[in-house]
């Protein structure tokens, strides 16, 4: 279901839902049509099925303008259990966020309105509404690389780091394991002038270059989206809990994308919040040594990690506070908690 607001355009095809505002205007902007058989967006992906992406496969996110001209995205979920669980974390996130004094509650991603919508079906579809935010950290890195061939400095890891542990310390406070870190469920801040910003966005994109819809053989409609470009690093949010799991552990299931993922949740075993932990350690990882290059997924040696770098000296720190993280036995792996106390963050 695609529902068009003034100044509406496509951000990003997340694997999650999106949702609506009573006071949002809803018009339909200008859009270029396409025969071409060349595949787009979703189309590209390797388990792509029409009948099961309409328009996305769990939702759709729109960067909107409401009656008073200020920007919001929504995120409109299919109507499905699973996307309706996403909705139920954010609800209960935000009941629990009133009478926190956790500081990780501002480095998770809020929901301003939880709402239902109608669909054309006779199928109700729960939407949020949220803040919008800037490119997430994997665009982000891409986007930096190309402008200057560099990515994250250990300074840059460290602060960014910070922010990550107060989130998850935030979720696992309450009874929340994320379950799906990684680079692209991170978002940043937009820079200070954010209406400004957002305000080129809509009249450069879409005004100069209107999002394209293509037909596809099935006849279904494929949007294109529009990248957000920024240049500067701001503060990092923890976002998309379409995959999070609320309630009392321990768990079971097939959690985590394949290269974050645990080994309790590889070798089948029951788990908790620890999990969150081992992806986080492998994220912190890839920002630094991955991103720039210090090593490649498929030619790695058995070494030590001392021998994979160039040495620093809070490189030591570094290597224990990453160890505190992945460890097999989850029993041994630090709290997000604890881990806020490690030597290595209070260089920062």
């Amino acid at each position: 279901m695609q529902l068009l607001s003034s100044g509406i355009r496509n951000l990003r095809s997340f694997s999650s839902g999106a949702n609506f505002h009573s006071s949002l205007r809803i018009h339909l902007p200008r859009r270029r049509f396409s025969s071409s058989p060349t595949c787009i967006e979703k189309e590209t992906l390797s388990g792509y099925k029409s009948s099961k992406y309409y328009p996305n496969r769990h939702s759709t996110t729109w960067l909107c303008s409401d009656v008073a001209n200020a920007f919001k995205t929504l995120k409109i979920l299919t109507a499905n259990d699973h996307v309706s669980r996403e909705a139920q974390v954010f609800g209960h996130l935000r009941r629990v966020s009133m009478g926190s004094q956790n500081p990780g509650k501002y480095c998770v991603r809020r929901a301003e309105d939880i709402l239902v919508i109608p669909g054309t079906n006779g199928n109700k579809h729960q939407c949020l509404v949220f803040e919008p935010l800037g490119p997430n950290l994997l665009e982000f890195a891409s986007q930096r690389k190309k402008r200057s061939g560099n990515l994250f400095r250990i300074d840059e890891v460290r602060w960014m780091t910070i922010y990550f542990l107060h989130a998850l310390d935030f979720l696992h406070e309450n009874g929340v394991v994320h379950t799906d870190l990684k680079l692209d469920n991170i978002q940043l801040t937009l820079p200070d002038n954010e209406k400004e910003i957002l305000d080129a966005f809509v009249s450069a994109a879409e005004a100069e270059n209107p999002s394209t819809i293509r037909t596809n053989a099935d006849g279904a409609q494929v949007y294109t989206s529009h990248e957000m470009v920024q240049d500067e690093l701001t503060f990092p949010i923890l976002c998309d809990l379409g995959s999070a799991k609320l309630g009392k552990p321990p768990h079971e299931g097939l959690v985590q994308a394949l290269p974050y993922r645990a080994p309790e949740v590889m070798l089948g075993a029951s788990w908790d919040s620890k999990i969150d932990i081992w992806s986080l350690g492998v994220l912190i990882w890839e920002l630094y040594f991955d991103s720039n290059g210090h090593w490649r997924h498929g030619k790695i040696e058995r070494m030590e990690l001392e021998d994979r770098v160039e040495m620093t000296m809070d490189m030591p720190l570094f290597f224990d506070f990453l160890r505190s993280m992945l460890r097999w036995d989850p029993r041994e792996r630090l709290s997000a908690s604890e881990l806020l106390k490690h030597p290595w963050l209070q260089l920062y």
